[in-house]
């Protein structure tokens, strides 16, 4: 369990930190290409589509480390065991609900075939994040309460 919690983190901490780099080479390119007066819409086109992948998978490490905004007025009031049930219950209702209307979301996008203008990518491609985020946010939480009722048994 502990392997592939890990190896997930690994994953979303790897592609985070290409995707803010990129994002930071092509701004930079796109500031050098406007001083020297050439325009390059792709730049800024693609910048978005990366900027839309890294806050959804930001969302998946925010799931999974629960960094998220929650309520949590009634359930510190609980046991710890309850609460911790009561908010994964509620967390996963939220996630299964935004990975059905973020497939469907990517199905009306495939069957669109609509094409990204500079970069020439299809739009689905783009519009994969969501559902792909919130899957693995939900295995991603699934694993972490595994995991940490585990080590509450154990120590």
């Amino acid at each position: 369990m502990k392997k592939i919690r890990d190896c997930l983190d690994r994953f979303l901490r790897f592609s985070l930190i290409i995707g803010i780099l990129a994002m930071v080479v092509l701004i930079l390119l796109q500031v050098a290409v406007r001083l020297l007066g050439i325009t390059a819409a792709w730049t800024e086109e693609l910048t978005r589509y990366i900027f839309i992948w890294i806050t959804f998978l930001g969302i998946s490490s925010g799931f999974r480390d629960r960094e998220h905004t929650r309520l949590t007025l009634l359930t510190r009031k609980l046991n710890k065991r309850v609460e911790l049930g009561i908010n994964l219950i509620g967390n996963l209702v939220f996630l299964i609900a935004m990975t059905y209307l973020g497939s469907k979301f990517l199905y009306q996008t495939y069957l669109s075939r609509e094409i990204a203008y500079s970069i020439q990518i299809p739009i689905y491609l783009i519009a994969l994040s969501v559902p792909l985020s919130f899957l693995l946010s939900i295995i991603g939480l699934i694993i972490s309460n595994l995991y940490e009722s585990r080590e509450e048994e154990s120590g």
